[in-house]
């Protein structure tokens, strides 16, 4: 069990006074520290406050000074797409516990344009330069600010979409864009409870209050896909936990997106107990109906941890049969051809170890990605050459945490 120090005195989880430490440690304006490591460079943590409760965060750029088997440690940026976008598209402030994010979409209505799907393939939408946060890099972003790309073993059985849109709010909540606190610009449906559908509904009018309130307004989504069938007009997207509202597409962006999405639309229906999560920019029409004008999805398993292919879907598979803990590699901005490690194992002692997953013709750039990650971040690395060889066995570990 972690231990955090407030103001010198050791507390954990644990402790059934929890909440209260938290709730007159947010109220007092006190940092805790983490534990996780020796005293003389233990690293400060924040409190936020969502709903009624309160939860320990990482601050900006201190994710490095936590061990690796700490759930606030994150490997290094170029793990992941993070490094392309960090300090440009997404700027941390180590003294303040706001992250400012710059988007590549409009909030607001703008000159006409057509409807937009940002994939995982080459396309004039996922910008090379990193200056700005396309729609996938948004969600990447959210999703590794919520820790919900890393995972441990104590998790098992405890993720759920209400922990998922929970964590996405807090992370909304520290982030601002366009101006705005960034969860204020997004909906998330709420976990879906018939006792309690009439409040879940009033809360939904209040979260949505922005499209009302000017015409011009957009918003983002993100939900779970429950299905995308034929409509009035064109199609219509439903999301679970929201039976009483679905998402119209227009005919030319459904047909880009079954498109441009067709490998991960595959997954999610050929791979059971898996799930698709959509984010879009939507408005609101005169006749009441929600318009979605942009849209990429992202796959993720039982757990909830994201995939981009079979064979990921596989490691991941393996890594959760073996109660290892990992963070799973995002793309942000980044292209398919840029060689990334698929995961990063966080037990492999004092440094995680990088995971690949190429075909045999994609073997020397991800190598070589790979010796420059050793040789700045002494990070080593574990190959798996997916079209000609079963799976290799994982590397051993050097601390398990249950």
């Amino acid at each position: 069990m972690p231990v955090y120090y407030f103001d010198g005195v050791a507390e954990s989880p644990s402790n059934v006074h929890w909440p209260q430490i938290l709730e007159r440690a947010y109220q007092s304006g006190s940092r805790p520290v983490c534990g996780c490591i020796p005293a003389n460079t233990r690293a400060t943590l924040y409190i936020a406050k969502y709903d009624t409760g309160y939860y320990l965060k990482r601050m900006p750029l201190s994710a490095a000074h936590h061990a690796p088997h700490c759930e606030h440690y994150e490997p290094p940026m170029q793990l992941s797409g993070l490094g392309h976008v960090h300090g440009s598209a997404i700027k941390e402030d180590g003294q303040s516990d706001i992250t400012a994010l710059a988007l590549d979409f409009a909030l607001t209505k703008g000159p006409a344009r057509g409807p937009v799907v940002q994939e995982d393939t080459d396309h004039e939408s996922v910008r090379a330069d990193g200056i700005k946060l396309t729609l996938r890099g948004t969600l990447h972003y959210l999703y590794d600010k919520a820790a919900l790309s890393q995972w441990y073993p104590a998790m098992a059985g405890k993720r759920s979409w209400f922990i998922v849109r929970r964590e996405l709010m807090l992370a909304a909540a520290n982030s601002k864009a366009k101006g705005a606190v960034l969860n204020d610009l997004l909906f998330i449906p709420e976990t879906f409870s018939l006792a309690h559908a009439q409040d879940i509904a009033n809360r939904r009018v209040k979260q949505l209050a922005r499209l009302g309130a000017d015409p011009k307004n957009k918003m983002l989504v993100i939900g779970e896909v429950k299905s995308i069938d034929p409509g009035h007009n064109g199609f219509r997207v439903t999301f679970k936990h929201l039976p009483s509202e679905s998402f119209r597409l227009s005919v030319e962006l459904h047909k880009r997106l079954q498109k441009v999405f067709a490998a991960p639309l595959a997954l999610w229906k050929e791979l059971e107990d898996t799930h698709l999560l959509l984010i879009g920019v939507f408005t609101k029409l005169t006749s009441g109906i929600y318009d979605l004008e942009s849209a990429c999805v992202m796959n993720v398993n039982q757990h909830w941890i994201p995939f981009d292919s079979q064979y990921a879907f596989q490691l991941v598979t393996a890594l959760h049969k073996a109660a290892r803990p990992f963070r799973k590699s995002l793309r942000y901005n980044l292209k398919p051809s840029i060689p990334l490690a698929t995961a990063s194992l966080l037990d492999t002692g004092a440094y995680p170890t990088a995971l690949y997953t190429h075909a045999s013709a994609e073997r020397d750039a991800y190598v070589a990605d790979a010796a420059v990650l050793l040789a700045s971040n002494k990070v080593p690395a574990w190959f798996w050459q997916t079209d000609t060889e079963a799976m290799p066995p994982l590397p051993g570990s050097l601390r398990h945490r249950s």
